[in-house]
């Protein structure tokens, strides 16, 4: 029984934002993870865009949940880093 690649898919992408937030702290840069889901969530939209692939709603969806993660990440980044 063999399964297809697209069904591991998911977890792949969540692996791979994991290890981005991972490294990013390491680096210093940990303030930033949250934008930089941002701006990979519109990169990414652009690209369906352009290439034309915006046909299925799950790809639109993966990146509006991107950026919708990104922008919950960043504001609780920033409300943790605030001395208010």
């Amino acid at each position: 029984m063999t399964m297809d690649w697209l069904t591991y898919l998911p977890y792949l992408f969540v692996a791979f934002l994991v290890a981005l937030a991972v490294a990013m702290r390491w680096l210093g840069a940990g303030r930033y993870v949250g934008l930089t889901y941002m701006l990979m969530g519109v990169a990414l939209m652009v690209a369906l865009h352009v290439y034309g692939l915006t046909f299925s709603n799950f790809l639109l969806l993966v990146t509006l949940g991107l950026v919708l993660l990104g922008f919950i990440v960043h504001v609780w980044t920033l409300k943790r880093e605030s001395r208010y």
